[in-house]
């Protein structure tokens, strides 16, 4: 194990889970930013349809977020407690939890994308693009549960250099791709003054699609490839002596449940937001999706001071050390808060310059940059409330993250937006500040649940199971 709560320091422990998972958020970030810069060579109407399923989008993501808090809660504990059985139980339940959830989101997409799209009223041109470009990102999707739950495993072990190596292929595959799928063969894409011929099909938004599900596809491959390496941190048993155990799907999905909802919550209204922010043009929507895509960066970061938390308060936890999952949780929501003060004040001053980059359009950069701002101000405090609510995902307590992003999205955000945007001398803008209150609203109720410190007592038993036994 590349991590021991017992020998070796928290900050050695934080850094060796966080620095690969950072790096790993920093790829995937590179990957949706390569998309939609080849994407806005093609036009603004091909980045509104983009933009138009991003939320879409993240909610599907959001719903296998129920495999990964599930898999990394069960399985980190039972290695803190080294209980490797018991570990192996939860990855093979979570995997076949998996195969089903793909097939259903692969359906789901495919079928019903005239419906969600259309629910939009958008432009028909920008319609017609974005039911393309949605059907054929549940493929995406699919691979995505697919693969989820073997990365789970790796981090909970403590091992995100694994899964950073595998997202790093996957991506260069995908930027290399990109272009290739996207354009017609002989048609001129300009950068930096310089005219380029990269493509082979011309596709357009389809083939930025099928880039990216064809590179989640690589992945799979290659993080099948880790079990005869002997790079698994988990051991695979027979297909003879798994036991199937309806108990073990149930604390799974009990576990994820509210954590999927949670990470479902916000971009589930934002897709109803977007019906308000389509109601102001296509440029509107543009920029809402491009300055989507750049918060990605706002994640890197977090995505490993994130991990570091479940994963280290889980290990504790397991163990039988509430006071030790206490101390690196309560440092890590510090340095969130430190790193997000930093990261805030560079969106502020370069917001205009970073739409500019994706699409030049005027109609598209002051409503992007306008937007990136006032949110920006709102990750100070939903961000180190994020971390909150990684500690206490890993502890398993994943009702708390649940009803804070319920009620800021739901009961704060969507009717403070419609009233707002009505509002003659708001418009546009009364979207952007009641999105910045929903955020605000969110990382204060994470923070005060985890004050109360409630979390720590949070029990994961499996049935006649207690800590330390075979499950």
């Amino acid at each position: 194990m590349a991590i021991d709560i017992h020998n070796r320091s928290d900050f050695f422990n934080v850094f060796w889970i966080a620095w690969p998972q950072a790096l790993s958020t920093l790829v995937m970030t590179i990957q949706s930013l390569v998309d939609i810069f080849w994407i806005g060579k093609l036009g603004t109407e091909e980045v509104a349809a983009v933009a138009l399923t991003g939320n879409v989008i993240f909610v599907i993501f959001g719903l296998s977020a129920l495999l990964h808090a599930g898999a990394i809660a069960l399985i980190s504990r039972a290695m803190g407690a080294e209980n490797p059985q018991k570990a192996s139980h939860t990855l093979v339940h979570s995997f076949l939890l998996s195969i089903v959830m793909g097939v259903l989101l692969l359906l789901l997409c495919w079928f019903l994308a005239p419906w969600i799209v259309g629910f939009f009223h958008a432009e028909p041109e920008v319609t017609r693009l974005a039911v393309i470009y949605l059907q054929i990102m549940g493929v995406h999707m699919t691979g995505i549960c697919l693969i989820i739950v073997p990365f789970a495993a790796f981090a909970a072990a403590g091992d995100t250099l694994t899964p950073l190596v595998l997202n790093t292929i996957a991506v260069v595959c995908n930027a290399v791709l990109d272009p290739i799928f996207i354009f017609h063969p002989g048609q001129a894409v300009e950068i930096g003054g310089m005219s380029i011929y990269p493509g082979v099909f011309g596709w357009g938004v389809f083939g930025a699609g099928v880039a990216t599900a064809t590179a989640v596809g690589l992945a799979i491959v290659l993080c099948l490839l880790t079990v005869p390496l002997g790079r698994f941190p988990v051991k695979i048993p027979r297909p003879g002596k798994v036991t199937i155990d309806l108990f073990e799907f149930w604390q799974i999905i009990k576990i994820g449940a509210p954590f999927a909802l949670a990470h479902t919550s916000r971009p589930m209204s934002t897709v109803l937001l977007l019906r308000i922010i389509a109601e102001f043009g296509t440029g509107a929507v543009a920029g809402f999706g491009i300055a989507m895509r750049w918060y990605s960066v706002n994640w890197i970061l977090f995505g490993g001071i994130d991990i570091a938390a479940s994963v280290l308060v889980g290990q504790y936890l397991g163990a039988g050390s509430p006071d030790g999952a206490s101390r690196v949780s309560r440092r890590l929501i510090l340095v969130g808060f430190a790193v997000q003060l930093l990261l805030t004040a560079l969106y502020c001053y370069l917001a205009s310059s970073l739409v500019a980059i994706m699409d030049p359009n005027p109609e598209t950069i002051k409503p992007g940059a306008d937007f990136m701002r006032w949110v920006v101000l709102g990750f100070l405090i939903s961000s180190p409330g994020g971390v909150a609510a990684a500690a206490m995902n890993g502890a398993g307590d994943t009702t708390p993250g649940m009803i804070a992003g319920i009620a800021s999205n739901w009961l704060v955000k969507l009717p403070l937006a419609w009233a707002l945007a009505s509002v003659p001398t708001l418009g546009l803008h009364g979207v952007w500040h009641a999105m910045f209150i929903s955020l605000f609203v969110e990382g204060a109720m994470c923070l005060e649940w985890y004050r109360r410190g409630k979390w720590k007592q949070k029990v994961l038993l499996s049935k006649n199971e207690t800590t330390g036994s075979n499950g």
